[in-house]
Formats: structure tokens, sequence, C-alpha cells
């Protein structure tokens, strides 16, 4: 059996084209491919907006975010914070975590990120950044990856906690969801395979990789 991780479209051709008996997608088929593929959803994935723990940040408001990404806000005791300059970290491109605010924040639809924005390759990148330096902000996936780094926390936007029971309820809006597409009804080891993850013991591994269950 061959499972693939990679973008949306990737997956969902790979399975098209046989190359793989599962594909992993980050949206659920749409068009000629809702007739031809069948989609699972495994679970959400938060995506949240991150600082250094030494930040007396703890909410923040999508105008804030929005002000704070665009440059308009270039200090953290505007948002109730310490006397320091914002320093924003960002990905160069490809970012899906960037995209979600994008599609879930109004403000943020069209908003031009400022240049003073530091421009990073990857999300372990990020990660690092806001665990070493105590006046980042950026926005990364919840997962454990986050969890490894002991200096950085997320905070809550407009009263709404990136918690898998805030995710799961809709209370938190902010999360990309994860799903697999098969060609057809999945048969053979590739049926077994999804028979196992979406039981009891294949959702826990999924919560230790900081996915949610949907259910």
């Amino acid at each position: 059996m061959h499972t693939e991780s990679m973008s949306n479209t990737g997956g969902m051709e790979g399975v098209k084209m046989g190359r793989l008996n599962i594909g992993l997608v980050t949206d659920e088929p749409q068009g000629a491919d809702k007739e031809k593929l069948v989609y699972k959803i495994l679970g959400r994935t938060p995506t949240a907006l991150a600082v250094n723990k030494t930040l007396p940040v703890t909410n923040l408001t999508e105008a804030q975010i929005c002000d704070i990404f665009s440059g308009k806000l270039k200090l953290w005791k505007e948002v109730g914070g310490s006397d320091a300059k914002i320093m924003i970290v960002t990905r160069k491109k490809d970012d899906a975590n960037t995209e979600t605010f994008r599609e879930k924040m109004t403000c943020f639809k069209t908003l031009q990120i400022t240049p003073d924005a530091i421009p990073l390759v990857r999300g372990s990148e990020v990660l690092d950044a806001l665990d070493k330096r105590p006046t980042t902000v950026g926005i990364v996936n919840v997962g454990t990856s986050l969890s490894e780094r002991h200096n950085v926390k997320t905070v809550s936007i407009d009263g709404a906690f990136p918690s898998p029971e805030a995710v799961q309820n809709g209370k938190y809006k902010f999360f990309n969801e994860r799903g697999v597409v098969t060609l057809g009804a999945p048969q053979g080891t590739a049926k077994r395979f999804l028979e196992f993850v979406g039981g009891a013991e294949g959702q826990k591994i999924l919560a230790h990789r900081g996915v949610v269950s949907a259910k």
C-alpha cells in the first residue's frame, strides 16, 4: 500500500494516476474529482498566533492581529505587552497556516504583510525564532513541534483559545482540515489501514501529532 503526504493537488493526482492507494489532502475533492475520489476526514489541525512566553500577552483581537502584520502596530505596549518592538516572522512561500488566516479572518484576506517581517523557509525556523527571541510573533501549526519549544505559547483570538475542545465544537475557527482520498471505496490493505486510523488507537496517534478529531 502506498500513502504519501503531499500538497492537496499532488495527493489527489497521485491517487487518480494509480501511484498512490491513499492520498493525504487538505481539502475535499471538488467538481469531477468528487465523482472519482472517495474522501474521508481524519481531523483538524489548529492554526494559531504564537509568541514568546516572556510576553505578557494572552489575547488579541482579529483587528489587532491584522494591524500587527500590516505594520500599523509596531510596539507590544500597544496591545498590552512590554515596551519592545514587535518582530514578525513569516514563511517565504507555501504557508498553509497563513492561508488559513486569509481564508477565515476577514481583515487578513487581502492584507499586505509589512516588509519589516522576517521571511523564513521552514516552519521549524519560525518556531525556533519564537522560542529564542522574546519579542517575536508568528502564525504556526499547533502540533508536536510547537510543544517541543518550551518558550513558545499560543494566544487566544477574540477570547477563543486553540484548544482541541474549541476546535472540535467550532468556537475556535482557525484550523486546517486533514483528510484522505481513495479511488473509489477503499479496499484491502487501504481499507484496513483507514479502519485503524479511525479507531481508538489511531485517533490517539493523531492526537499526539496535534490532529483534533472532527467527530
